[in-house]
């Protein structure tokens, strides 16, 4: 989701997601962004271009929405998109609150085919124990420690070690921020 303000401009997710999430308005938000996701990648797919996924983060709150399963079973049905090519991303605060219910949440949404990323793996509260328990099949490494790559050792050291991890668990893994070789 992207938002330009007309006096302010362009307005990172960063500012306005957690207002959205705090308000209670990503409950609307959430929904609407993965109806426009699947829409947009069905509409690439009927030009031509083939993508092989399209990944949608999922706020805490949504993940908790009862509706959620049916929700993404009629977008991969009226989309007609095959298993994989729809990727949830969550962080680890999205399943601390009510573990049982996200476990619950994301096995019916596996079951469909829809694959889960752990997004900004290393910050907040992502946990080694969310990677044995839930259904992840690529870790998404903060950019907070790719863009220190260069320049700090320790940043060097924990980048290895969550990509030995994910490899370990016959994870996928991705570094966000990358902006150089």
């Amino acid at each position: 989701m992207r938002w330009t303000h007309h006096d302010f401009g362009a307005i990172s997710p960063g500012v306005f997601i957690p207002l959205a999430e705090e308000t209670g308005v990503i409950i609307e938000y959430g929904p609407r962004a993965l109806r426009q996701a699947a829409a947009q990648y069905a509409e690439w797919c009927d030009q031509g271009l083939h993508l092989p996924r399209i990944s949608v983060n999922l706020s805490p709150g949504q993940l908790m929405d009862a509706q959620l399963v049916e929700t993404v079973a009629e977008l991969i049905k009226k989309h007609l998109l095959a298993a994989g090519e729809l990727k949830l991303e969550i962080t680890g605060s999205a399943i601390i609150s009510s573990p049982e219910l996200a476990q619950a949440g994301m096995e019916g949404i596996r079951k469909l085919g829809v694959e889960f990323a752990i997004d900004d793996f290393g910050t907040g509260h992502s946990t080694l124990s969310n990677l044995g328990t839930f259904p992840f099949s690529r870790l998404k490494i903060d950019q907070s420690f790719t863009r220190r790559l260069q320049h700090s050792k320790a940043s060097r050291v924990i980048v290895n070690l969550c990509i030995e991890l994910a490899h370990g668990l016959g994870m996928d893994v991705v570094a966000e921020g990358v902006e150089e070789a």
